[in-house]
């Protein structure tokens, strides 16, 4: 009479003739599982290829030629980029700028009409009674990238009032300068004008 031991040998050898065409291997390669049956070893290690192909490309960054190329188009586009922006915004500078000095001009010619012939003799005078900006308030207020100052005569019996006006950059020098024209107005001219010289601009300028 066999043993319970015998018998359970037979018994798992039994079951594993009866299942050894149906056994299947698993191949775990960097957390992805491929299978592969007994019997076809050449479809097994198409997809491990496969499967290592497809790793490689999903984990592949850029290579350093690309990345030099990519850093230089940014450079191009930088150096070219900002000198354009810097120019455009001096421009601007200097057109709100001669809009201003010409604002002035018109409300001096208000202030005069209503103060016998005398002149506002601060811009905060202007901001008080005649409703100026107030960004000009102040003795040198500096607005758009330009700095302003005026100056100031009253009337007498042998001469007229007098006032001038000069508008000059914040910054007049280096590729952060906010301005490239100076510029200059008084009661006597009747156009504003400029100098691209790094001074004040004066009456015997050329107007604008």
């Amino acid at each position: 009479m066999p043993t319970v031991a015998t018998d359970a040998l037979k018994e798992s050898i039994r079951v594993l003739s009866f299942k050894r065409d149906a056994i299947e291997f698993r191949i775990v390669i960097s957390g992805t599982i491929v299978p592969f049956r007994r019997g076809y070893p050449s479809q097994g290690a198409d997809a491990i290829m496969k499967s290592h192909r497809v790793l490689e490309r999903s984990q592949r960054g850029f290579s350093l030629i690309e990345l030099m190329i990519v850093i230089a188009v940014i450079a191009i586009l930088v150096g070219v980029g900002i000198p354009a922006w810097q120019a455009m915004t001096r421009s601007g500078n200097e057109a709100a700028t001669t809009q201003s000095i010409d604002t002035i001009r018109k409300l001096q010619v208000q202030y005069a009409a209503k103060h016998q012939g005398n002149f506002a003799p601060t811009f905060d005078e202007l901001i008080k009674i005649l409703d100026f900006d107030p960004k000009f308030k102040g003795e040198r207020p500096v607005v758009n990238g330009y700095i302003y100052s005026l100056k100031v005569q009253e009337r007498t019996q042998s001469q007229p009032a007098f006032y001038s006006v000069n508008a000059d950059p914040q910054v007049a020098e280096g590729i952060t300068r906010t301005g490239d024209r100076h510029f200059y107005f008084d009661s006597t001219l009747s156009t504003i004008r400029q100098t691209e010289e790094n001074r004040p601009a004066k009456a015997d300028d050329p107007s604008i």
